[in-house]
């Protein structure tokens, strides 16, 4: 079985396939969905996760199932069902055949409106409570000024608040918030900055500890064990959490402007999260 993914941004190891198709509206174009994380099988088209709220969700498919034939269509690749559903307008039915536990099952399902990625991934995670990540922590120490390495889980760390910065050492945009992250963020003795990175090169990220001297931890998610669960199509991307460690906080892309405060959680000891310039705070009396 080749568990290579297909998906269309083709960024992630394993990542949201959003099966799109554009409708011709009055107004404006919709695109329909399936919600489903799928690798290529020798025998069809594997499904590997199932979206909440998604299509495929409320038609009750599940992880493990094995899709063979899509109105009759059989599948072969990632492609072609990929190619089907391009073809076929938002709220059109479409009749899925497959395997579960080796016995062979039959659903309709209809194509619904896709949300935008920002509202896919809050469905996710959203008003949830962070998971406990295995963390791959390398972090720069201004005493034997070297870098260190280290395992923890989100459950170890002290601080109550956690932001997950999505990121690579090769990415302009996200070197640029850095800055800002450093200025926003970290004096607040109470928030922890997790900066999440895939890349396999250790030595591309401890040169980039040792030269810029980050005050914030950096997390090597060589696997996708945590990217995998957060679907970003593109870095950089942030996800924060309440003092709580419930998830208040999500944004895709870097940040325009910085002039405005528009603190969305204004809650005693919860941390406060700005919808404009990323600024964190714990709210006062």
């Amino acid at each position: 079985m080749n568990h290579q993914i297909y998906t269309i941004t083709k960024t992630l190891g394993l990542s949201l396939l959003i099966l799109a198709a554009n409708s011709v509206h009055l107004f404006a174009q919709a695109t329909p969905w399936l919600g489903v994380e799928i690798s290529k099988h020798s025998k069809g088209v594997m499904i590997e996760g199932v979206i909440e709220g998604s299509s495929a969700d409320k038609g009750k498919l599940e992880p493990g199932d094995l899709l063979t034939k899509i109105d009759n269509v059989v599948l072969k690749s990632p492609k072609e069902l990929i190619s089907y559903v391009q073809s076929k307008p938002v709220g059109t039915n479409v009749k899925l055949e497959f395997m579960r536990n080796l016995k062979p099952q039959k659903k309709i399902m209809k194509l619904t409106a896709k949300p935008s990625e920002e509202e896919a991934i809050s469905e996710l995670h959203m008003n949830k409570p962070m998971k406990d990540y295995a963390l791959n922590v390398f972090a720069y120490d201004p005493i034997t000024k070297s870098v260190k390495n280290y395992q923890t889980s989100v459950s170890k760390i002290k601080k109550k608040s956690i932001v997950l910065k999505f990121w690579a050492t090769w990415c302009p945009a996200c070197l640029s918030t850095h800055s800002l992250i450093n200025q926003k963020l970290l004096n607040n003795k109470d928030v922890e900055v997790l900066a999440i990175t895939n890349e396999k090169d250790t030595k591309a990220i401890t040169d980039f500890i040792i030269t810029n001297k980050p005050k914030f931890l950096i997390v090597q998610d060589k696997g996708y064990a945590i990217r995998k669960e957060w679907y970003f199509s593109a870095i950089p991307a942030f996800a924060a959490t309440n003092q709580k460690r419930v998830v208040k906080y999500i944004k895709l892309g870097t940040v325009d402007t910085m002039k405005k405060t528009d603190l969305i959680t204004k809650k005693e000891t919860e941390v406060t999260v700005s919808t404009v310039d990323m600024s964190f705070a714990t709210a006062k009396k």
